[in-house]
């Protein structure tokens, strides 16, 4: 028969070990918010370190920092991709990400040939920080390989100021800029400046690029980065049109009150 009381006291008397959570220095999503905020700030003109993205690479190749959401996965991501320095631009040029997420085999992407659908992301673990993970990529081709579908990309953006392609736009001399507002599967509400909306439509890219972004909820409006929103992730989308914006928030769908309230992005 077991002594229960005795046991009890034993256990009682030891001295137990805290269990401490390793923590990074800085956390994921508190490097997101910082960001953002002086991206959308500017610093007032100031020009952003984009050095605290970069890792690189070998064969003319970096890794850079993105935002993503992922369907199955309810958190915003903070990963990195493989890109191909271009020669022409300053610094670190590279493909605009609608441009790397619709080809085929991303350029820069070496590991993914043949995956057609899939892209390729390192993600950190949780215990390191942005700048250890970074650091373990320099000089490094793979690190954990993680596949994502391009389909179940919610939402990409980027975290520079300024976009650093140097691709060239064939096609119009003159895109034509209009406001919309869309709806995403998840309920969000959004309204931004979507450029040569007709001719997106007809040419059905797998993203479409949202400028001057916000997201509209029943607590208020909240900024938002430039967006690259996978196309499947909108359930609903209309062009202002000339009208003010606050005639098409009354709209039923896109009413703040039907919204989701939670963030798009995160809360900056």
């Amino acid at each position: 028969m077991i002594e229960w009381k005795g046991a009890v006291g034993m256990l009682a008397a030891q001295t137990v070990t805290p269990i401490t959570k390793v923590v990074p220095e800085e956390t994921h999503l508190e490097f997101l918010r910082r960001r953002l905020r002086e991206t959308a700030t500017g610093w007032a003109g100031r020009d952003l370190d984009d050095s605290e993205l970069i890792a690189d690479s070998t064969d003319g190749h970096f890794w850079e920092l993105v935002g993503l959401r992922v369907s199955g996965h309810e958190s915003l991501l903070l990963g990195a991709l493989s890109f191909r320095r271009q020669t022409a631009g300053p610094g670190y040029s590279r493909q605009s990400l609608p441009s790397y997420l619709a080809t085929d085999c991303p350029i820069g992407d070496r590991n993914s040939a043949g995956l057609s659908t899939l892209v390729r992301v390192e993600l950190p673990t949780a215990r390191e920080s942005v700048s250890e993970f970074l650091g373990d990529l320099k000089g490094k081709q793979r690190r954990h390989r993680v596949l994502v579908d391009k389909e179940l990309i919610q939402v990409m953006f980027d975290l520079r100021a300024q976009n650093p392609s140097t691709e060239k736009v064939i096609g119009r001399a003159k895109a034509v800029r209009g406001t919309v507002v869309l709806r995403t599967r998840d309920g969000h509400v959004v309204s931004g400046i979507l450029l040569d909306l007709e001719a997106k439509l007809r040419r059905d890219p797998s993203f479409l690029a949202i400028t001057m972004a916000v997201q509209h909820t029943v607590h208020g409006n909240v900024p938002l980065p430039t967006l690259f929103v996978q196309r499947r992730y909108i359930s609903m989308l209309s062009s202002l049109e000339g009208r003010p914006l606050e005639e098409k928030l009354s709209c039923v769908p896109f009413q703040p009150k039907n919204a989701n309230p939670l963030y798009l992005v995160v809360d900056v």
